[in-house]
């Protein structure tokens, strides 16, 4: 209350036509309706009328058209809605005061052929007792309380509301009140693996991963003989592994990492010498010549 200030609270209800309390439109007693003159059950009705029309503020009224011989409006006051609140606040207000109702303080107001949201109220010693409510149909308020104030030890209110509202439903459907519908929060974006074939009948899969070191084997497909060959490649941080068929025999294949480094590289046409490389499992197999041992680790390829 105090950080949407009283001023601006009490200006609600300065709209709704609540006539006795622009003096204490600076006093946070107002925040549990402690005003000087206070207010009445006309004022309450129409205030909680405005809730259960979703925002929408109608004076209380006893005539809603007049007219003359020839049919003609006199007065008409089917278009005196103003609007006071938003919708939303007033499906979660409804909401909070079904729950009064249904097992706070308010169950002795509760009617079997409403559904209904309101509220009870008391002053200090218990001089004075209300209960505030709405159904989908009617809203009513009701006050008890002597002419010289003394202490009541129970809220009779709730009583005669309820008698009132019973009688008044009588024969009515049963409607709830819409619900707050609560926002889904928005779920982020996730990236997915994708797959595609390349031109020469291979499967390439981009993979997205964060902040790891991978290993990836690269299959080069001889289209000679069909035999294939594998050569590892060096680290990829945090990117893409790949796989790539159909290399030439004269060309070097390379596996991209996410920065755009290369990793290792094996160039097929090549007998002299075999370039340095790093086996992803460890190990040195730089082979110098054909007879080296270290040129069989591959199943006896060179």
């Amino acid at each position: 209350y105090q950080q949407l200030t009283p001023r601006t609270a009490t200006g609600f209800l300065l709209q709704m036509g609540f006539k006795k309390i622009w003096q204490d439109r600076d006093l946070n007693a107002g925040a549990l309706g402690g005003f000087t003159y206070g207010v009445t059950t006309e004022e309450m009705a129409g205030g909680y009328a405005a809730i259960a029309s979703e925002g929408i503020y109608r004076r209380p009224t006893c005539i809603m058209r007049i007219e003359d011989a020839s049919g003609a409006a006199v007065i008409d006051k089917s278009g005196r809605g103003v609007r006071i609140y938003e919708t939303k606040a007033c499906q979660m207000m409804t909401d909070m005061l079904k729950t009064v109702v249904e097992s706070g303080t308010g169950t002795d107001a509760a009617v079997s052929t409403a559904i209904i949201a309101g509220k009870t109220g008391t002053t200090n010693d218990n001089w004075d007792a209300w209960f505030c409510g709405y159904s989908r149909y009617y809203t009513a308020a009701v006050w008890v309380g002597y002419d010289y104030p003394q202490e009541m030890y129970r809220n009779y209110a709730t009583g005669i509301f309820r008698m009132f509202m019973e009688s008044a439903h009588t024969g009515l459907l049963i409607h709830d009140f819409d619900s707050y519908a609560v926002p889904e929060p928005e779920q982020p974006e996730t990236e997915e693996s994708t797959e595609q074939t390349d031109e020469y009948g291979e499967t390439q899969y981009s993979e997205t991963q964060d902040s790891e070191t991978q290993y990836s084997e690269t299959q080069y497909s001889d289209t000679e003989n069909g035999e294939t060959q594998h050569s590892g490649n060096g680290t990829q941080d945090g990117g893409n592994g790949t796989q790539d068929g159909g290399a030439q025999q004269t060309q070097a294949a390379t596996a991209p990492g996410a920065n755009g480094e290369s990793g290792g590289s094996h160039n097929t046409g090549s007998t002299d010498r075999q370039p340095d490389i790093t086996y992803p499992y460890g190990g040195d197999i730089d082979a110098q010549t054909q007879t080296d041992p270290d040129a069989v680790i591959k199943g006896g390829d060179w």
